[in-house]
């Protein structure tokens, strides 16, 4: 195993029930992977209920205490999933967006719990699920409420390919969903909307009557195999069901969700997720998918993938 495998899985911490969520997601993935967990709070709010003239040492021994607190009560539900991961636990004194930001460079990958409405658990980051994507330095899981730490639906992984080559925006999305295929034994299903059509026709948009969709469907499924290839060769073992959509690429994962284990999405540096702008896919599905969303940069050019092929 190299040192970048060896990496921990880190996750936010705040004491919120979709923060426990996360942790619980996250211990599971540690397992999977074989790494130790990281659990990271921060300590930027000072709890209530002190003397407004107690001393600045005071509060500092108070908000550490309540820290720890949150700190140990997340370890118990990690190791109740994945008693045999090694669990560390990390006091920050930074803005819980920095605390993560920090970890980030320097794990496997990041895990934050949601609250179901694409907003991060409250105390946790502050600010949109969107907003933490384009901060990590490392791949990022968002894990919606109430979520079981292991479900048994397979990989779900959007494509976007030209000239029947995988864009280099989402490479990165593609090697981190056939090593989760790997890792997990399971199936993998690769999703392309290649024309995403609308179901409103917009103003002057001409849409063909005389088409044989289901000819042209079949092509497309036949070009993604194609430029899955590089990957298939790669890892033999995992099975790849082909998807391919006339409509909104945000819909179909969404329902896609409904079933799946992971989504697994692709981001480039402009905000851009599988292609289409961070607003129109990752925020759909964020906010309306059913399980685990996972967007992994690819950072410097394809850092990611020259990390993990070691």
């Amino acid at each position: 195993m190299s040192p970048i495998s060896r990496r921990p899985v880190s996750v936010g911490v705040d004491g919120s029930a979709a923060a426990m969520a996360a942790v619980g997601w996250a211990a599971a993935e540690a397992s999977w992977r074989k790494v130790s967990l990281r659990l990271v709070h921060a300590l930027f709010q000072i709890p209530t209920g002190l003397h407004p003239k107690a001393s600045e040492a005071d509060r500092r021994r108070v908000s550490e205490r309540h820290g720890q607190r949150i700190l140990d009560a997340a370890s118990h539900r990690a190791s109740a999933v994945a008693p045999e991961v090694e669990l560390l636990s990390q006091l920050a004194r930074v803005s819980s967006a920095a605390a993560l930001v920090s970890a980030s460079t320097t794990s496997c990958l990041v895990v934050v719990g949601t609250d179901g409405s694409g907003q991060a658990s409250s105390a946790l980051l502050g600010s949109t699920v969107a907003a933490a994507i384009t901060q990590v330095q490392c791949p990022v899981a968002i894990v919606p409420p109430d979520r079981p730490p292991r479900t048994a639906g397979g990989i779900v992984v959007g494509v976007d390919y030209d000239h029947d080559v995988v864009h280099p925006h989402v490479r990165a999305a593609v090697d981190y969903a056939f090593e989760a295929a790997v890792r997990e034994g399971s199936r993998l299903l690769a999703l392309h909307a290649w024309n995403d059509l609308s179901t409103e026709p917009t103003p002057g948009m001409v849409i063909p009557i005389l088409v044989d969709w289901k000819r042209l469907a079949t092509r497309q499924r036949s070009r993604l195999a194609t430029a899955l290839q590089p990957w298939m060769l790669r890892f033999p073992q995992v099975k790849v069901d082909f998807v391919t959509t006339t409509g909104p690429a945000r819909r179909a994962l969404v329902e896609l969700s409904r079933t799946a284990g992971t989504v697994v999405l692709g981001s480039r540096g402009s905000g851009g997720v599988a292609g289409l702008p961070l607003g129109s896919v990752a925020r759909t599905v964020l906010h309306s998918g059913h399980c685990p969303v996972v967007v992994v940069h690819d950072v410097a050019g394809g850092h990611y993938i020259q990390q993990t092929a070691d």
